[in-house]
């Protein structure tokens, strides 16, 4: 089984960030750390985990600048094996709809049975990526994913939901996203970090 993860680069959540006065909507990036978006980290673990028990790899697949590499590589040092970087500067700039019909063209030629991504991007707060997606790839979509079992050709999701918790059940190819509280994502070794600059 091939699992797409859509992977996100966001700055620090400790970085003091400055609008950018000549870009609406960019901030300075001076001295700023950027990071993999901590939702992604949950959907890489979980990502993992599956492959682990079902077979498979994992792929990434991330638009953004040349600097997201190092959101990637800590994907990769968590143990993601390949990776897709799209850095197309007008691809960067979109809006999230354009920007989800290229990711949904980028993860059609991987034959993924699974697509998994962050409940939400950090920066922009935008939750929108794993529905975007599935609708142009045509399959169905779960959001704000607590627990995920795979069988087969199905998956069952729990959501939680005020005052409990929600079963549904898809048909794979399906769309997750990943909400905190799924895992606990690993940590990447020294040597697994240092492997990962290498690939």
């Amino acid at each position: 089984m091939i699992v797409a993860v859509i992977l996100q680069q966001v700055p620090d959540t400790e970085a003091v960030v400055k609008p950018d006065p000549a870009v609406q909507g960019a901030i300075l990036e001076d001295g700023v750390k950027f990071i993999l978006n901590p939702y992604d980290e949950y959907a890489v673990e979980e990502a993992l985990r599956i492959t682990e028990k079902e077979g498979g790899e994992v792929v990434g697949v991330c638009i953004g600048p040349d600097r997201s590499e190092t959101a990637i590589r800590m994907a990769m040092a968590m143990g993601m094996e390949k990776a897709v970087l799209i850095s197309d500067a007008a691809a960067v700039a979109a809006d999230i709809v354009t920007q989800g019909g290229i990711l949904a063209a980028a993860i059609k030629g991987l034959s993924a049975r699974l697509i998994l991504c962050g409940r939400e991007m950090i920066d922009t707060q935008n939750d929108a990526v794993a529905a975007v997606v599935a609708r142009r790839l045509d399959i169905p979509h779960v959001l704000a994913a607590s627990k995920i079992n795979i069988a087969g050709d199905k998956a069952t999701v729990i959501r939680d939901i005020e005052g409990g918790s929600l079963e549904i059940e898809t048909a794979l190819p399906a769309a997750i996203s990943c909400q905190k509280g799924l895992n606990e994502p690993r940590y990447p070794t020294l040597i697994a970090i240092k492997r990962a600059k290498n690939k």
